[in-house]
C-alpha cells in the first residue's frame, strides 16, 4: 500500500505518494515531479536536515517517512564563498551588495529556484 505524505514547500503544502518500500531515486523523482530539481533543496523531518544527493543520510532518514508524515524542503541556505561546498553555487553570497531573487532563466540550472545575484 503506498505511502501518502505531505510536502511543505516554499510554494506551498502539497500532498504527495510514495510506494511502501521507497528508493532515493523514488524519492528524488517525486521532488522533481511536485517541486522541481531535488538537488536545490534541503529536507527537514523531525528537525534533521538531510539531502537527497546524499544516499548514506537519506537511507538514515528514509525508516521516518510513514504514512501521513510532513517533509519540510526549503531553500538552502545562504553560503559564503569560504563554505562552497556546503550548497549549490547559485546560493553562493560573495562580499558586498547580493540581491535574493528566483531565477526565470529556463535554461539555467536553477530555474524557478532562489538564488543569489552577487554585484
Amino acid at each position: 500500500m503506498p505511502l501518502g505524505i505531505y510536502l511543505d514547500t516554499p510554494q506551498g503544502r502539497k500532498p504527495a505518494t510514495l510506494p511502501t518500500h521507497f528508493s532515493l531515486r523514488d524519492f528524488q523523482s517525486l521532488i522533481g515531479k511536485k517541486v522541481g530539481n531535488p538537488e536545490h533543496y534541503n529536507y527537514s523531518l523531525g528537525g534533521v536536515i538531510f539531502r537527497t544527493w546524499n544516499e548514506e543520510a537519506f537511507n538514515r532518514q528514509r525508516s521516518a517517512i510513514r504514512d501521513g508524515v510532513t517533509l519540510i524542503i526549503q531553500y538552502p541556505p545562504i553560503i559564503s564563498e569560504k563554505s562552497s561546498e556546503d550548497g549549490p553555487a547559485w546560493r553562493q553570497a560573495s562580499v558586498g551588495l547580493c540581491l535574493d531573487g528566483v531565477c526565470l532563466n529556463a535554461k539555467c540550472k536553477a530555474f524557478e529556484n532562489k538564488v543569489i545575484m552577487n554585484q
